[in-house]
């Protein structure tokens, strides 16, 4: 048997000894496009195995980021309400707690509390203020003497293990004293190493260990600029006690089941360091002999000033079956299809006495190989190529001879890639293959081509394609067409420089903020302007340093309250305070921006300026007020007339003149308001009427008679005014009525009472004119009729008798607008006013006088306006209207 078994070896090497030249160099061809086969696909499922894996890597450590920042949040959001409140007491502390929902948001979270810095000398009031509020065995452990003490204070949620903390001095434990330490001389979130706590009452947290992360809480006002200020300034830190276990379970548990993940506290990666792993009582993976992922990484994570180490390695299969069977498949079969070639080409030159017979079969059987090998070549889905030392082309796919512009690959084979291809790209892939034979490795490079009038997108891989013995025969290599995935990043880029060009010029102020934390992420320039910060202030800042919110109101909640997920979004009004501490209205507006990476909606928020706005509705709202003081105070009767409805509204006061209750006269028509005139005063009132209702004066005043509910004759001065609209067309008339019969009984008795009784003081009379005639005709008429009289040709000789003289002051003041001194007759009354506010004026102008001094005139409270030139019976008619 051996004997049989040596022969038949001794006529097989006799065989291959014999196989013509181009029996190898046919096998040495096939089996490099075996090989090269093999290696494209092989490489294709690594690569696409090593990017799912670094995605996956990048996943799990954005999630413990997030998690870290959102706690470091939390902290923030009760360091704020300690900001916030002059005192935070332990009811306050219970709700806001209760209100962030830690079991159901934040598993992992042990406890979130409050711990007090406490002196030597306030040790006695802080333990009697403590056991008066609920707590009578509260002391402070441990217990003994030191230069300074904590206490934790406040302790949520309340369980048994969190009511045994309270009065626990973490100060005083060794292994937690740092990273206190650093967070008050730093300012800044703290974590401590995974430490157990000593001197607590409860043997679970005896045995329990626990991550710490501590935020100082600073004294208000106080200096913070170096370490030394922050120490002096310290009363006590928030903190968060953490299970890592649980923790990190519910951060890295939704992960993706095909990796692990195992964390260590610190740099030092031991069984006792770790903090995280999924294996029970097995052994950590990294260092272990006997365990090889497919993918595995080691990197650092910084949290607090601590460093968290992580293995992040891939499970058993992470590559499937199905990927790491397709090279073989390709391998095994080219290599089958090599040694039939092989063994047909070696039967050919043994037999050639049946050259023709099996020339043919091996012909057909060739032709089959290469139509085997060709369509898996060519149903690749980019270009493959093979290429000798100097650049000639070998092998290629129908892709390869599409993209050239070739009809077919019999056209692109033996060329060189000059004859293919323009200059620039030519050379860029020989600069590729010269590299990849000179380092032995693949060169991936990115460039662009144009074919067929389009540019395209092409990623190059090239790898050098070496002999058995090591010596580089030329390189293989595949080229992707990634134009679809440039186009999508050039359109996304694209978008998002629309979309900062739309939120950088937009004309409200836009805002970008964190749902859960409430911090401003980005603000445009319309928004720094409105609040009178700068851009780069307001970016962290909290939405809170901006709102005026309540006392117990926070951020979220009150975005909460503007906008709910599937409703319609609301505008509501808020106050600001500007950088320089005033107040300012707004409009806003909120609506989510979703990201598929985070669990919460961004918030964009729409801020529009209405501080202008609210200022004029304060101001109507004064005005109102002090019209309707003035009306409550005057014996005046008013009425207002609408001439598009021909509706009539009289004041009470107005039918209190004419003897009516407030009930009557009600729904008056023009016609009937013209009727209660005295019979002989109608036509003369119907003739002002018509001006004013037809727009050919803007006011008018009149003295008639109206007739009383009991029939008696009223005399009365009637004042009519005319209301526009913004076509200048009279849109109403309004109007007063004084009652003049006891003010002309007096002028009529006033001679004959002063006469008859010298006793009685003659009332003063101040005459201001510049026309010495006219005051002097003035001077003179007044006397007559019973008036002490002083004369003044200007404002200030005025102005300074009112101040300093000590005789009788004026009761009534007739002063002319037009004066050559600093003041103008307008000014002069309301100065004089504001010394003797019981004063009533009579203001004469000229006759080409703007109407804005008339109407200024009234608004300022002068009684009459007379126009220059006038008459002796004109000046009396004022007089008596005013009572003069």
């Amino acid at each position: 048997m051996a004997d049989l078994l040596r022969k038949s070896l001794r006529s097989l090497w006799s065989s291959l000894r014999h196989h013509p030249p181009a029996a190898w160099v046919t096998l040495v061809i096939s089996l490099v496009l075996t090989w090269a086969g093999w290696y494209v696909t092989n490489q294709f499922i690594q690569h696409r195995a090593s990017d799912r894996y670094a995605f996956q890597v990048k996943d799990v450590l954005g999630a413990i980021q997030q998690r870290m920042q959102t706690y470091e949040s939390m902290l923030r959001g009760g360091a704020g309400l300690f900001g916030a409140s002059e005192t935070v007491d332990r009811r306050e502390w219970k709700t806001y707690v209760q209100a962030l929902q830690l079991d159901q948001r934040f598993p992992g979270i042990m406890g979130f509390g409050y711990i007090e810095r406490i002196s030597t000398d306030q040790l006695s009031a802080h333990l009697s203020r403590i056991r008066t509020t609920g707590n009578p065995d509260y002391v402070i452990r441990p217990e003994g003497p030191r230069d300074v003490y904590s206490a934790t204070t406040y302790l949520e949620p309340d369980t048994e293990a969190n009511h045994q903390a309270l009065g626990l001095d973490l100060y005083a434990q060794p292994n937690l004293r740092g990273a206190m330490d650093r967070a008050r001389d730093t300012g800044m979130p703290a974590l401590s190493r995974l430490v157990s706590l000593d001197h607590v009452g409860s043997p679970d947290l005896l045995k329990e260990r626990r991550l710490f992360m501590f935020l100082p809480i600073y004294r208000k006002n106080a200096p913070l600029q170096t370490p030394t200020e922050r120490q002096n300034a310290l009363e006590g830190w928030i903190y968060t006690s953490m299970h890592s276990q649980d923790l990190l379970r519910d951060i890295l548990g939704a992960s993706n089941a095909e990796i692990d993940v195992e964390v260590f506290d610190g740099t030092d990666m031991r069984r006792d360091t770790m903090l995280y792993h999924d294996l029970g009582e097995e052994e950590p993976h990294l260092g272990r002999t006997d365990y090889a992922p497919d993918f595995s990484q080691t990197t650092r994570l910084e949290f607090g000033g601590e460093t968290w180490s992580l293995f992040i390695h891939t499970q058993p299969g992470y590559i499937a079956a199905s990927d790491t069977g397709q090279p073989i498949i390709v391998a095994l079969g080219g290599l089958a299809l090599d040694v039939l070639l092989f063994l047909m080409i070696g039967i050919m030159s043994d037999r050639h006495q049946q050259a023709h017979r099996i020339a043919s079969a091996m012909t057909e059987g060739l032709q089959q190989s290469e139509t085997r090998l060709r369509a898996i070549l060519d149903n690749f889905p980019f270009m493959v190529w093979l290429k000798d030392e100097e650049g000639r082309l070998l092998a290629v796919n129908d892709p390869y001879a599409h993209a050239c512009g070739r009809p077919d690959i019999s056209s692109v084979v033996g060329m060189s890639e000059a004859d293919l291809w323009p200059q620039d790209i030519a050379q860029a892939h020989e600069e590729q293959a010269q590299l990849a034979m000179q380092d032995r490795l693949e060169h991936i490079t990115i460039g662009r081509i144009t074919r067929a009038g389009q540019e395209r997108w092409m990623e190059v891989h090239c790898a050098p394609w070496c002999a058995n013995n090591g010596t580089v025969l030329g390189t293989v290599g595949y080229t992707l067409d990634i134009s679809e995935q440039k186009q999508a990043e050039q359109s996304l880029r694209a978008s998002e420089r629309r979309f900062r060009q739309i939120f950088e010029q937009a004309a409200v102020g836009t805002v970008l903020i964190a749902p859960d934390a409430g911090e401003i992420l980005d603000a445009n320039i319309r928004f720094a302007e409105f609040c009178g910060h700068s851009r780069s202030q307001l970016l962290g800042m909290p939405l809170q340093d901006l709102l005026e919110l309540g006392p117990d109101d926070s951020v979220t909640a009150w975005i909460g309250r503007l906008w709910q997920p599937g409703e319609n979004n609301h505008t509501h009004e808020v106050t600001l305070r500007h950088h320089d501490g005033h107040t300012v209205w707004a409009v806003v507006g909120m609506v989510a921006l979703r990201d598929d990476h985070l669990p919460l909606p961004l918030m964009v928020m729409s801020v529009i300026d209405i501080t202008a706005h609210k200022r004029a509705e304060q101001a109507l709202h004064d005005s109102k007020e002090l019209l309707d003081l003035a009306l409550l105070g005057s014996t005046d009767g008013l009425w207002r007339y609408e001439i598009r409805s021909n509706t009539l509204v009289l004041s009470p006061r107005y039918k209190a003149l004419l003897g009516y209750s407030e009930h009557e006269l009600d729904g008056l028509d023009a016609q009937a308001f013209i009727e209660q005139a005295h019979p002989e005063d109608r036509p003369r009132l119907q003739a002002i009427w018509t001006a004013c209702h037809q727009g050919e004066t803007a006011h008018h005043e009149t003295t008639l008679r109206l007739v009383h509910k009991d029939g008696h004759e009223m005399p009365v001065l009637l004042r009519l005014f005319v209301g526009r609209d913004d076509q200048n067309h009279p849109q109403r008339l309004v109007g007063t009525c004084i009652d003049l019969s006891e003010r002309l009984r007096l002028l009529c008795n006033w001679p004959a009472a002063a006469q008859a009784s010298p006793t009685v003081p003659r009332p003063m009379l101040w005459v201001v004119e510049p026309d010495a005639s006219l005051r002097e005709t003035l001077g003179q008429m007044l006397s007559r009729e019973g008036y002490a009289v002083r004369a003044f040709d200007q404002a200030l000789p005025a102005l300074a008798a009112i101040d300093h003289d000590t005789g009788p002051k004026p009761q009534h003041l007739l002063v002319a607008q037009q004066l050559t001194s600093e003041l103008s007759g307008l000014e002069l009354a309301i100065a004089m006013r504001s010394r003797q506010p019981d004063l009533r004026i009579v203001l004469t102008l000229e006759a080409h006088a703007p109407a804005i001094h008339t109407e200024l005139a009234h608004n300022q409270g002068v009684q009459q306006i007379l126009h220059k030139p006038f008459d002796a019976t004109t000046w009396l008619h004022a007089l008596t209207v005013q009572g003069i």
